[in-house]
C-alpha cells in the first residue's frame, strides 16, 4: 500500500496532489526449516488513484497487470 502527497506549482500557483497506490504479485516461499525460507514472486496487479486538491477535479484511475518473467524478485527470509 502506498499514500503520497506532492505539491505541484502551475503558473505561480501551487496545488497538491493526492496519490493512492495498492499492488500485488504472485509468489510463494519455500520453507527450509523453521527460520530460513526463500522466496520468489513475478508480476504485478496494481491500481492506483489520483487527484488534484482543487474544487470539481477528478481522479486519474490506473489498473496496471504485468505477468512477463522478466520481473522475477528472489528473496531470503529469516523467521524470529
Amino acid at each position: 500500500f502506498a499514500y503520497a502527497s506532492q505539491e505541484v506549482v502551475v503558473v505561480e500557483d501551487s496545488v497538491d496532489l493526492n496519490t493512492f497506490a495498492i499492488a500485488l504479485a504472485p509468489g510463494f516461499n519455500y520453507f527450509f526449516n523453521k527460520n530460513f525460507a526463500a522466496q520468489a514472486s513475478f508480476g504485478l496487479f496494481g491500481y492506483s488513484s489520483s487527484k488534484f486538491d482543487v474544487d470539481g477535479a477528478e481522479s486519474i484511475n490506473t489498473f496496471n497487470l504485468g505477468l512477463d518473467l522478466s520481473s522475477i524478485n528472489l528473496s531470503l527470509i529469516y523467521r524470529f
